[in-house]
């Protein structure tokens, strides 16, 4: 009786044993996908791709990409540090910061991207490093000015 017991134990420590690996082994895989996908992005738009791992500096660096300055990007890091109004604050400088990125990579809909990369990031810095859009830099505004002519 007492070995079935053991055995159910082990048989279940194994089993979260497993899924406790399983989720790492994802987790992992999953960041070294962004990781990537976030390298692309930088050298897409002229910056070394090592920047995009730096903290905090990557921030500085994807803002100024953006066509902000440096400073909005550190300012959207430290603003999480006051309680409950730094998290709403910060969700709207990274969504100025997210939309200005959008429209410099010319994409179809900024608004859309700019909600994907806040509540789906992964899944839009892929598409963002991996796809066909192409940084057009400042010349964003040359290329709206045109399509609604």
């Amino acid at each position: 009786m007492e070995s079935q017991v053991y055995l159910s134990e082990i048989l279940m420590s194994a089993g979260l044993l497993l899924t406790y690996l399983i989720f790492i082994g994802f987790s992992i895989f999953l960041f070294i996908i962004i990781l990537a996908a976030r390298w692309k992005v930088f050298t897409k738009a002229g910056e070394k791709g090592w920047y995009s791992i730096i903290p905090i500096y990557n921030l500085m660096v994807l803002a100024e990409i953006a066509g902000l300055s440096g400073l909005h990007g550190l300012l959207a890091f430290f603003i999480n540090l006051i309680p409950i109004i730094g998290f709403v604050f910060s969700i709207i400088l990274y969504a100025n910061i997210f939309y200005n990125l959008s429209k410099r990579f010319d994409v179809s809909s900024p608004i859309i991207y700019t909600i994907g990369l806040i509540l789906f990031a992964p899944i839009f810095w892929i598409i963002l490093g991996f796809g066909k859009s192409k940084y057009i830099g400042p010349h964003y505004k040359e290329r709206y000015m045109k399509q609604e002519s």
